[in-house]
């Protein structure tokens, strides 16, 4: 994850990117990890979380 979105050596895209690994399997057993992706050159919204 972070090579492919962090690195400046390794990293895929040039946007904002936010990454995540759920904390629960789905029912496979698999691990599920979700990412967002802003356009190139882009910064993602930010994200409020109500407490």
């Amino acid at each position: 994850m972070y090579g492919a979105f962090h690195d400046p050596a390794t990293k895929l895209w040039h946007g904002g990117s936010f990454a995540t690994v759920l904390p629960d399997p789905d029912e496979e057993g698999r691990v599920v990890t979700v990412a967002y992706l802003a356009r190139d050159g882009q910064s993602l919204p930010p994200v409020w979380q109500d407490e």
